[in-house]
């Protein structure tokens, strides 16, 4: 008997190791789970190594990024979550600088010994203002730090330690660049004032370079390359070169370029006598030449957005660049650019909107959609997916699919493109009672413009106004629309005014009870940051006071939590959980919070990933937030049940005759009662027909007429109230 009890001690011991260790297994698995997109990201440096092109990252703190496949998809190549500004190759061995964009920062220096494989932190440099240049020269590692702690540092043992030096004749209050060669490294720095360019054979003796033609001694060099036995300069004004170690310089006539103190070469490209340069003034010039001649050629097959211009690099004939919209390249000299960002994925997403099973991501980029829960995402490439297009929200219609910003959009459903209503730039979007548009505008001239709330009642072909906001010189400076909501007739209208002479703001929330029709407004002490409308109750976020509610229609609120100088960003109701996102000023961690009905108020719900804090998106079965990125995680893991809302899989859509001529028919069988809309779209996507319609179950029928219609093919969708496809049918109009 004791040995049978004994053996079901140990069998029910391990049962619930078992147990315990399933658990534990839940636990770790119920998290937050990067998605591969959106692409995109700054870069602010190349380095190649072993086969691969790396990238430095800062956008979010996106890391390393390899490529190699000549960048057209990259990958995570370790220091995710860290901003980086420089990055060096030699051999294996792979130097990088972080940067925390601040003054008296301490920034790292990290070391790969595998070619970027692994990292380990080697050095910690205090009171600086930046890393400004790294390089290889003669076995040893050279970085330069502006800053009060600023200097040379130097490494012997392949960069796994430094020694800190000032040279004499450096000035470390301004950022110095380095170039090395075979047999010198080149310094740029500011000398007694002077400008003034030293070469050392070692690193240590350094001798100023003074042959050349005067205005060399008194340019600026910011950045330099050497190529082909030639050493190029990049200098305040345009560009010199020596052929011979620095001993003479030549200094192109640099015809076309603003020779003055306001522009300088940031970054220099060279092959042979081809020179790409990217300017301060965020100019890109190139030179077939070899510097005697420039054209500027930042609008030449560049895409609009493609700002702030970082580092230009040279790879097999293909130029990189290095912008805070991510990794663009050439392959032709020049002629045009692509983005070639698929796989970086730190980009910021301002907001996310799901419809018919899909998840788009707003960026400045345009919009970017998955339609398998993020898995794989379709990055706008061209102008008919909002390539280049700066979007800032999402709003689901009753019937359309909205995309709004520079300009608004509306989605035609899967396989189609964004089609333009509107080219105006908007604040914030909302659709009320009988399918009425509201928009916010903001005025276009800062002194004395006119921006306010406009309305339209035809899907945004013609708006009129509704509330009209003046700037005047004495008294108010600005007005900012914010945000946008409606319940039935109610509109909740949020606006900022930034006083002119103290540059104070004020808040207003403006309220309308008929459709817009006639407005209240009222004076609240708090910052607002978005309204929304959930269940027949308005929730207000607010950047410095936390979140309120009303259930009176916007008439009162009263607190919903984090009322302690937090800062709530966006929300979420998800059948009866609240989900807000939390971030910055609080005594509370920032991140995602939810609170259920069983009275135990707000729950942290990050999961472990601390950087999780964007706006949320859920398509039924998932939670989606901006991270960097965009993170996902199972609803059933923060408790909530599946409300996914799944098609009728027994719908048919019918349409005869096939060929059509002048009439349509639509035979529609299914199972379910149907509301929704019917929706015909031509082969580019544009709506030709819109109509609600309402079937019951096993019955139904339409006709009507094509006389409207041009000859070609068509598709018709049948799409539930919630946007869901249902049926899809293809059918060609011809004419006798």
């Amino acid at each position: 008997m004791f040995t049978v009890l004994f053996l079901l001690m140990i069998a029910m011991k391990i049962i619930a190791c078992i147990f315990f260790l399933l658990i534990s297994s839940v636990h770790v698995l119920a998290q937050w789970v990067q998605t591969s997109g959106p692409s995109g990201g700054g870069v602010s440096d190349f380095a190649f190594v072993n086969g691969k092109l790396l990238a430095a990252t800062f956008d979010l703190g996106n890391g390393v990024y390899a490529s190699t496949d000549s960048g057209t998809t990259w990958h995570e190549s370790g220091l995710q979550n860290i901003m980086l500004t420089h990055i060096a190759a030699f051999n294996s061995t792979v130097i990088t600088a972080t940067t925390h964009n601040s003054y008296n920062e301490t920034d790292e220096i990290y070391r790969s010994s595998d070619g970027g494989d692994s990292w380990q932190s080697v050095l910690s440099v205090p009171n600086i203002n930046g890393v400004r240049s790294l390089c290889h020269f003669k076995n040893l590692w050279f970085f330069t730090a502006q800053g009060q702690n600023g200097g040379l540092f130097i490494s012997s043992d392949d960069g796994m330690s430094w020694v800190h030096t000032v040279p004499a004749s450096f000035n470390f209050t301004h950022p110095i660049p380095l170039v090395s060669t075979d047999s010198y490294l080149i310094a740029g720095t500011d000398h007694d004032g002077v400008p003034a360019i030293f070469r050392s054979p070692n690193g240590t003796q350094w001798e100023q370079l003074k042959n050349g033609p005067d205005s060399v001694l008194h340019s600026q060099m910011h950045c330099g390359v050497f190529s082909g036995n030639v050493i190029w300069l990049g200098l305040t004004g345009g560009v010199m070169y020596s052929a011979d170690g620095g001993n003479s310089w030549t200094f192109p006539r640099n015809a076309n370029l603003t020779h003055s103190q306001d522009e300088y070469f940031a970054s220099i490209a060279v092959s042979g006598n081809h020179l790409i340069a990217v300017s301060s003034l965020n100019i890109v010039y190139y030179s077939w030449d070899g510097g005697g001649h420039w054209t500027k050629a930042s609008y030449i097959g560049l895409p609009a957005n493609a700002s702030y211009f970082f580092s230009l690099y040279l790879l097999n004939n293909i130029y990189f660049l290095g912008s805070s919209s991510g990794i663009l390249k050439s392959q032709n000299d020049f002629l045009n650019w692509h983005y070639s960002t698929d796989g970086l994925r730190a980009v910021s997403v301002s907001q996310l909107g799901a419809n018919n099973g899909r998840i788009f991501a707003a960026t400045e980029r345009g919009v970017s959609v998955s339609s398998d829960v993020g898995t794989v995402w379709r990055d706008p490439q061209t102008l008919e997916d909002l390539n280049d297009v700066p979007i800032s929200g999402f709003v689901n219609g009753h019937f359309i699919f909205y995309a709004f910003g520079s300009g608004i959009y509306s989605w035609n459903g899967p396989g189609s493109f964004w089609t333009m209503i509107d080219s105006t730039t908007i604040t914030a979007l909302a659709e009320g009672a009988s399918e009425r548009l509201f928009a916010s505008r903001e005025s276009n001239d800062p002194i004395a413009g006119t921006g306010g709330i406009f309305f339209s009642d035809n899907g945004g072909a013609k708006w009129d106004s509704l509330l009209l906001f003046t700037n005047t010189f004495d008294t108010e400076f600005y007005f900012l629309p914010q945000c946008i909501s409606t319940h039935g007739s109610t509109v909740i209208a949020v606006q900022r005014a930034i006083a002119f002479q103290t540059f104070t703001s004020s808040y207003f929330i403006y309220r309308s009870s008929d459709n817009g029709t006639s407005w209240q407004n009222t004076k609240v002490m708090n910052s607002p940051s978005f309204v929304n409308n959930f269940d027949g109750i308005f929730y207000l976020g607010t950047l410095d006071s936390g979140l309120f509610q009303s259930n009176d229609d916007g008439i009162t609120w009263s607190p919903k939590g984090f009322n302690t100088k937090s800062g709530v960003t966006s929300f979420l109701k998800i059948t009866d959980w609240l989900f807000a996102t939390v971030a910055g000023n609080g005594n509370i961690a920032d991140g995602i919070y939810k609170m259920g009905n069983d009275g135990a108020g707000w729950r942290f719900a990050n999961g472990g990933t601390t950087n999780i804090m964007g706006p949320l998106a859920t398509d039924g079965t998932f939670l989606y937030s901006g991270g960097p990125s965009v993170w996902k995680r199972r609803l059933s893991e923060l408790g909530v049940n599946s409300v996914q809302n799944t098609p009728s899989q027994n719908t048919m859509l019918e349409s005869y005759p096939n060929p059509a001529g002048d009439i349509l028919h639509l035979r529609v069988n299914s199972s379910d009662l149907i509301h929704g809309s019917l929706i015909i779209t031509d082969e580019k996507g544009s709506t030709a027909l819109n109509q609600q319609i309402t079937m019951n179950a096993n019955d139904g029928e339409v006709t009507f007429s094509l006389t409207s219609f041009v000859p070609g093919a068509y598709y018709v969708k049948l799409v539930d109230k919630s946007g869901y496809e249902i049926g899809c049918s293809r059918f060609v109009v011809i004419r006798k």
